[in-house]
């Protein structure tokens, strides 16, 4: 017994000096970031500081299984543009950019990106972002001159997660173009995100499929010129935005529709979500003149609503019980 005690301890005592002269690597902390640069290594990576730039483009992800920490930190970026922020009319910098074609890519916070064009591009990848602040400059809700700029745009690809993110101040918060994902696909889901005060749209799903948004709290979106012009307001499913799911929302106070569908949207199921005090002035759609109403969906589309959705007002072809007015 002797033996095998003073054994054990002989054991204990060289593991643990093999672990003090060569640490594990699989311990080790993220790799600290301290200024703009190409992520283009898998691994844990964390913001160590503040970082500021003026009219760049400032972490650019080029590896698959990569994990960005904001840590709470911010990146910002300051120029010639819309209110000396980074928003110009041209496609220029980005907060976070995720090159095409990886997977495995989370960006995480807290921590929060401000005055870029764009603050997170994510382009024909896979990736979740969950718990950032992004931020442009505020605007007259009436007339905004804001070009165009997004919280988080996303690509083409099969699918990204965006999860209790905060995004404000943009021509559009979230916009998904041309993605399409596998329906039910656990990746493929807007959920708990607050998305408010953007010019245009607050969610925008474009000509993109597969989508479950959830449980987003999505206000005062939208200004009058834009709706007059383009329409605007909440969440909009644009043409070719089919199977998608939009259930347990709350989209309020919206200079436009709270929940839109354009033309040619099929397949999407609109349910339990509440829709109130959404309103601007009529606008011309090219196939006819509608209000703005909590609830609206095109002619040409063929949709499931249901009675469970919270409302005042409802237009286009829509079935006509799902709002009760007055409640």
């Amino acid at each position: 017994m002797r033996c095998s005690r003073r054994s054990a301890a002989v054991v204990f005592a060289v593991t643990l000096a093999v672990l003090t002269l060569f640490p594990s690597t699989a311990m080790a902390g993220p790799t600290p970031v301290s200024g703009c640069r190409t992520l283009g290594a898998p691994g844990a990576y964390a913001l160590a500081a503040d970082i500021a730039v003026v009219d760049a483009t400032c972490i650019e992800i080029t590896a698959s299984d990569v994990t960005l920490d904001l840590a709470g930190h911010t990146l910002s970026c300051a120029g010639s543009g819309f209110a000396g922020s980074c928003q110009v009319p041209e496609f220029t910098s980005r907060g976070v950019s995720v090159a095409p074609e990886l997977t495995g890519i989370t960006l995480k916070g807290p921590g929060t990106i401000t005055g870029f064009d764009n603050g997170v591009v994510i382009t024909g990848s896979n990736a979740h972002v969950n718990g950032l602040t992004i931020a442009g400059p505020p605007c007259d809700p009436i007339d905004c001159p804001r070009p165009v700029s997004t919280g988080i745009l996303v690509l083409g690809g099969s699918g990204v997660g965006l999860s209790a993110n905060s995004v404000r101040g943009y021509l559009y918060g979230l916009r998904l173009f041309e993605v399409r994902c596998r329906g039910a696909d656990p990746i493929c889901v807007f959920n708990g995100n607050t998305v408010r005060d953007n010019t245009h749209w607050g969610i925008l799903v474009d000509e993109s499929s597969g989508y479950t948004i959830t449980r987003n709290v999505v206000a005062s979106n939208g200004t009058t010129a834009f709706f007059e012009a383009f329409h605007a307001g909440g969440i909009a499913l644009g043409t070719g935005g089919d199977g998608s799911t939009i259930v347990g929302n709350t989209a309020a106070n919206n200079v436009g529709w709270g929940i839109g569908l354009a033309p040619a949207t099929n397949g999407n199921t609109i349910i339990n979500n509440t829709a109130r005090g959404n309103q601007a002035g009529s606008a011309r759609s090219g196939i006819g003149d509608f209000e703005a109403a909590d609830l609206m969906a095109f002619p040409g589309s063929s949709n499931t609503w249901n009675k469970n959705n919270r409302c005042h007002t409802e237009a286009g072809v829509m079935p006509p019980t799902v709002c009760n007015p007055g409640e």
